[in-house]
């Protein structure tokens, strides 16, 4: 990551009271709690939806994230293939 870039987020992550990262377990997400971790220490925290349309798999990594950068992980259960909309 540029360092300029770098060095931004992290202060627009100090001047936060705290944050609530959504953890896919992809690279993005991942850098993104590892810099609130280390920002804001137990002041950020992680969540990761938990649905049939997650991979198993996928949910695993996401867990194992979470616990190498030590951040708080949080797992919300949703109900998006009971909307019609989202599954049309």
């Amino acid at each position: 990551m540029n360092t300029a870039k770098q060095k931004k987020l992290r202060r627009i992550l100090r001047d936060m009271e705290s944050a609530l990262v959504t953890l896919s377990g992809g690279i993005d997400s991942t850098l993104l709690a590892k810099l609130a971790y280390e920002e804001l220490g137990d002041r950020a925290a992680a969540l990761t939806a938990v649905s049939p349309s997650l991979a198993l798999a996928e949910l695993d990594e996401a867990k194992e994230i979470a616990r190498e950068i030590g951040i708080r992980h949080l797992l919300v259960e949703t109900q998006e293939m009971e909307n019609p909309e989202y599954t049309s």
